[in-house]
């Protein structure tokens, strides 16, 4: 028998393993086995040394010559975690950044296939620390957001066509100032099985994904549940929500995609004149009863020539209120900054019950308190397949998990609902 001193370096502190016993006949895989056993490491990425050289590339062909071996043990993927750790502190103090956060990513990808973060402690501790931050820095990247685009849409077809033959067609375009949005989104143009034409989709990072942000941001509970929402009461094209490529080895990235409808005409490009108080209104309401924020001429608009609101981006109020005087926010709330003179001009064509009775049409139209519960039934199979990738949420009035945050929400949007319902129901014929 042969006693086996293993060493794990590699890291900022060495590791002595408790000697273990062998067979002298043992080959050098079988050691490589016990090794593994010992330290956490997979063989394929052991690098292990005796006398300074690498076992493999030495004559220690096998232990029958000795009865005391000593081996130095690391992951080898220790130089590439150096060089993972490099371009995160060159992103971080803006070198190259674009650059830098690109290979982060990649560099990332090899070292969590490989188990090192596993093995070194200070390692994992790192990555949980500063990764995030790369992941929200790639949010905004193009090539990232088509990377996981085409996967999603790619496993879909799959999915549909089962044993079939069929056509998967994915292709992107830089997006045009009539998609309307951020300058982040991208244009998918795609058909999967079963599909006749190719169906249009306008991309995004969620909304709490900046690009070069100082600190990752999760996405939010809320803006998932408001994308389905909108949909179900015809103000919104219907949204997919897309998880982070698993290559890119993100855990912020989520991306929505909303089906471009032809017809949709951003307020950007309406006249003044020709836009009407139905629009402003369900603006309103879209603030006051949702909590919607960022409903700006570039991110909302109209179907056609018609006074049905249309919603193509948006981002979900950072506090969200119960309305005891819901009357008072109606008639007082502003749904943004830039409408402000177009807000006062239309408003003040109406009094209280006028602007109110617009209300009620869009408010009996959209039946919400039946959709919000439809919508959160939809969005549970989404939550459970982002939890199970690992991605965090938006914490909230110090809740942090996301099934409280919901419930907390909806009840209070029950409550603007029920205090609405009241008020315009008490409105004089």
């Amino acid at each position: 028998m042969v006693t086996v001193h293993i060493r794990l370096v590699g890291g900022k502190k060495e590791k002595k393993c408790d000697p273990v016993r062998v067979h002298a006949k043992s080959s050098l895989d079988e050691l490589e086995k016990k090794i593994e056993e010992l330290t956490g490491i997979p063989k394929k990425h052991q690098h292990v040394e005796h006398n300074g050289a690498l076992v493999r590339e030495s004559s220690m062909v096998s232990l029958v010559s000795f009865k005391t071996v000593k081996l130095n043990v690391k992951h080898a993927h220790v130089k590439l975690f150096a060089k993972y750790k490099s371009c995160v502190e060159k992103a971080k103090r803006r070198i190259d950044p674009h650059d830098n956060v690109i290979q982060a990513v990649k560099y990332y990808e090899q070292l969590q296939s490989g188990g090192i973060f596993k093995i070194y402690t200070e390692m994992k501790a790192f990555s949980d620390s500063y990764h995030a931050n790369v992941a929200a820095w790639t949010d905004g990247n193009i090539n990232l957001i088509r990377k996981a685009t085409w996967e999603y849409f790619k496993e879909r077809h799959d999915e549909k066509r089962g044993e079939e033959e069929s056509d998967f067609e994915c292709k992107f375009e830089k997006r045009d100032a009539v998609f309307g949005g951020r300058s982040a989104n991208t244009i998918a143009k795609v058909r999967m099985h079963g599909e006749s034409g190719v169906v249009t989709y306008n991309v995004k990072p969620h909304h709490n994904a900046p690009t070069l942000q100082t600190a990752g941001r999760e996405p939010d509970i809320f803006e998932l549940l408001q994308y389905p929402l909108l949909h179900k009461i015809g103000v919104c094209p219907k949204a997919l929500i897309i998880p982070p490529t698993a290559r890119a080895g993100t855990r912020t990235s989520t991306y929505i995609a909303t089906v471009w409808d032809g017809d949709l005409q951003l307020l950007q490009d309406i006249r003044n004149r020709d836009l009407t108080a139905e629009i402003m209104v369900q603006l309103v309401m879209l603030r006051v009863l949702l909590f919607i924020t960022d409903l700006h001429k570039q991110n909302c608009g109209r179907f056609g020539t018609t006074n049905n609101l249309a919603v193509i981006d948006f981002a979900p109020n950072k506090q969200y209120v119960v309305h005891d005087k819901i009357e008072n926010a109606m008639w007082e709330i502003c749904p943004h900054k830039r409408l402000k003179d177009q807000w006062q001009r239309l408003r003040d064509q109406h009094d209280r019950n006028s602007w109110l009775k617009i209300a009620k049409v869009y408010f009996e139209k959209w039946e919400l308190a039946k959709n919000v519960e439809e919508a959160r039934m939809d969005l549970e199979p989404i939550k459970e397949d982002l939890k199970g990738r690992d991605i965090r949420f938006l914490p909230r009035e110090k809740m942090n998990s996301p099934t409280p945050q919901l419930e907390d929400y909806i009840a209070k949007l029950y409550r603007n609902i029920h205090n609405l319902k009241i008020v315009l129901e008490s409105l004089p014929n």
